[in-house]
C-alpha cells in the first residue's frame, strides 16, 4: 500500500541511559545503516522514540502510537535494534510479534538478533528467539532487584536517596541531610506565628512582610526577585504553600512541641 510506512522504533530506559550501546543515537545509526543496505520497499520512513521508558510493559507513548497505526493497516515494517528494544516482557512481546503483526501483514526486523519475519518459515519466532525473550525479561527483573538493593543500602547507611530535601534542610557533600540555618529560621518563624494566630493567612502575611525567601529562591538564589506586583503575588502564594507544608510535615513536628511550651509563657509578637 502506498500510504504505508516503515517504522523505526527506538527505546532506552532510565537505567540504561549510561550505556553507549543502548543509546538512542547508536540505535538510530544502526537502523539507518540497515535500511540503506537492504531494500525493504519504497515506503516513507518514520521514527518512534520512547526515551526513559521501561520495556517491561507496553504503556509507552511512542509504542502505543505505533501499535495504533498497525491496527489501522498503515505499517508495512517495524525495525528495531533487538528484541529488548521492543519489549522485555516475553509474553506480550511474543504475542505482538507472532500473532498481531502477521495478522496485519507487518514485517518485523530485529537487526542485532538477526531476525526478519519475512525470511521464510511459518512466521513463528522459534525456540532460539523464545529463549531471547526470556533472557531479556530476566535481565530486567535482575536489574530492578539490583537497583532496589543499591537504594536500600544507601538508605540504611544514612545517605539521602532522593534528589532534594524538605525546606529547612540541605544536603552536605556526603548527601547527608543537615539543617540549613536561614531556611530553618523561616520554618521556626512559621511555627511561632501559627502557634499564636492559628491561621495560614496570618503566616503568609508575616512571611511576606519580613521578606522571607521562598523555597524556589532558596534552591536557586536570585530566582523570582524581580520587583512589582507579580513578585508580590508569587511570594504571597508561595508563603502560604510553604506554611501549609511546614505545619503538616512530620519532620517539622518536633519544632511544634517547643513552640507550644513557649506559647504558654508569653504571647507571640508580630
Amino acid at each position: 500500500m502506498a500510504d504505508q510506512i516503515i517504522a523505526k522504533y527506538l527505546r532506552i530506559s532510565r537505567e540504561e541511559a549510561h550505556s553507549v550501546s543502548f543509546g538512542i543515537e547508536n540505535q538510530r545509526l544502526m537502523l539507518d545503516q540497515y535500511l540503506a543496505d537492504n531494500n525493504i520497499g519504497e515506503y516513507e520512513i518514520q521514527e518512534f522514540v520512547d526515551n526513559g521508558f521501561s520495556g517491561t510493559n507496553f504503556e509507552r507513548p511512542a509504542v502505543q502510537k505505533l501499535l495504533e497505526l498497525v491496527r489501522e493497516g498503515k505499517v508495512a515494517c517495524i525495525i528495531v535494534k533487538d528484541f529488548s528494544r521492543f519489549g522485555r516482557n516475553a509474553i506480550e512481546s511474543g504475542y505482538f510479534i507472532e500473532r498481531v503483526f502477521p495478522l496485519y501483514r507487518v514485517q518485523f526486523i530485529a537487526v542485532d538478533d538477526g531476525y526478519d519475519s519475512d525470511s521464510g518459515g511459518d512466521g513463528s519466532c522459534g525456540m532460539e528467539v523464545a529463549f531471547k525473550f526470556l533472557i531479556n525479561e530476566y535481565y530486567c527483573r535482575d536489574l530492578s532487584e539490583k537497583i532496589r538493593n543499591a537504594w536500600l543500602q544507601r538508605a540504611l547507611s544514612g545517605e539521602r536517596v532522593s534528589k532534594g530535601c524538605v525546606f529547612g534542610y540541605k544536603l552536605d557533600e556526603n548527601r547527608n541531610m543537615v539543617i540549613d540555618p536561614p531556611a530553618a529560621d523561616t520554618v521556626r518563624r512559621i511555627f511561632d506565628v501559627y502557634a499564636c494566630e492559628r491561621s495560614l493567612a496570618a503566616v503568609k502575611r508575616q512571611l511576606y512582610k519580613e521578606g522571607r525567601e521562598t523555597p524556589a529562591q532558596r534552591r536557586q538564589p536570585g530566582a523570582n526577585k524581580r520587583p512589582g506586583v507579580f513578585l508580590r503575588l508569587v511570594q504571597l502564594r508561595h508563603s502560604e504553600n510553604l506554611a501549609r507544608r511546614a505545619v503538616s510535615r512530620r519532620i517539622c513536628r518536633r519544632e511544634d512541641e517547643n513552640i507550644r511550651g513557649r506559647q504558654q509563657e508569653s504571647r507571640c509578637g508580630s
